[in-house]
């Protein structure tokens, strides 16, 4: 249940609380490649592809021949083939701009 609520907060873009809730689902089984999978793509569309690809490699690792692990290697090969998710994207635009300009960007969550 946990997992699943988490995916809510994804699909609202409420990405801080689908990381709460996808951490207190790997407290209760640390070894979900589900969880793990869910939490690497959350912190991919966060813009924090460092922690995306930890958890997105240990899914992966888990789950080698399963769903989850499939899933996990499809977001990996997105991040390597350098796909970046429109609101990171669009943040990054931001910033650059800002900086261009001269002033200190504001990032949104």
């Amino acid at each position: 249940p946990l997992v699943a609520v988490g995916c809510v907060y994804f699909g609202q873009l409420k990405y801080d609380q689908a990381i709460r809730m996808y951490r207190k689902a790997l407290k209760l089984v640390p070894d979900s490649p589900f969880a793990h999978a869910y939490l690497g793509e959350t912190y991919f569309f966060k813009g924090k592809n460092k922690e995306a690809l930890e958890m997105l490699e240990k899914a992966s690792s888990l789950d080698a021949k399963g769903k989850s692990g499939d899933f996990a290697r499809t977001l990996l090969e997105a991040i390597n083939n350098g796909f970046t998710p429109p609101k990171v994207q669009a943040e990054r635009v931001k910033a650059e701009k800002a900086k261009a300009e001269g002033k200190s960007p504001t990032k949104s969550s």
